[in-house]
């Protein structure tokens, strides 16, 4: 499984696109590729990138107004953008800052200083967030509140839930064994019984849906945290993002 933070580029243009993703690879970054702006807005919804990169001009719904979705939106509004203009004019950076975009830059432009204005972009999205969420594909959850989002909408979670929850995450992709499990969760109630843990996972299961099946039971051994579609393993464990400062 990839570590790498995962960059979402879109783009109509595609030799430039995927130009901009190979040096995005090159320098150490996972990407996804999106060819108008309805499509980019789908995966920044699904996946919750480290940033988003938008052409200005694309078909459909410009970059300018998946910008401004982008910020409309609680699951995806602190995702940093970046939006490229082809055109070079104020106009399109005005507009952009307008909509909530983080930068502008005129297109065409050196790779290596693009790649240095995301890094910085990305410094400062760390620092704002603090320790205080963690992003794992469509979920996301907020520590100190002990709120989780999926796919943007709220699932109403008990204390021990999320606390189970959250364990689980934290070890992605590992099977984590009952007993590692019934210690950490329920530490001071000696002797919980194994259906304990068993019935909190299926109640997990029906307020996960349909995303239950990223919560995998290993028989005769324990439970595991991991996207049921190895296709999409990448950006540290599945788009996992733990904003720190």
């Amino acid at each position: 499984m990839s570590n790498r933070l995962l960059i979402l580029v879109a783009d109509e243009n595609e030799e430039g696109r995927h130009q901009l993703c190979s040096h995005l690879q090159s320098a150490g970054y996972d990407t996804l590729e999106a060819e108008n702006g309805l499509r980019a807005h789908d995966l920044a919804r699904a996946w919750l990138p480290a940033a988003l990169i938008l052409n200005v001009e694309m078909p459909g719904r410009n970059g300018v107004e998946i910008c401004r979705m982008i910020r409309e939106e609680d699951a995806t509004r602190m995702i940093p953008v970046i939006m490229l203009s082809p055109s070079g004019q104020s106009r399109d950076a005005i507009a952009s800052l307008q909509a909530g975009a983080d930068d502008c830059i005129t297109m065409p432009f050196s790779l290596d200083e693009f790649l240095l204005r995301l890094q910085a972009l990305l410094r400062r999205s760390a620092q704002r967030a603090g320790q205080n969420r963690l992003r794992v594909g469509p979920f996301d959850f907020d520590l100190p509140s002990f709120r989780l989002t999926v796919d943007g909408a709220d699932r109403a979670l008990s204390r021990v839930e999320f606390k189970l929850l959250y364990f689980l995450v934290s070890r992605f992709g590992t099977v984590v064994e009952r007993d590692v499990i019934l210690n950490e969760v329920w530490p001071n109630s000696v002797g919980t019984a194994s259906r304990t843990l068993d019935t909190h996972i299926k109640r997990l299961r029906v307020k996960l849906n349909p995303h239950s099946e990223w919560l995998r039971t290993s028989r005769g051994l324990g439970y595991e945290f991991s996207d049921p579609d190895s296709e999409f393993r990448i950006n540290d464990k599945v788009g996992m993002q733990l904003e720190h400062s």
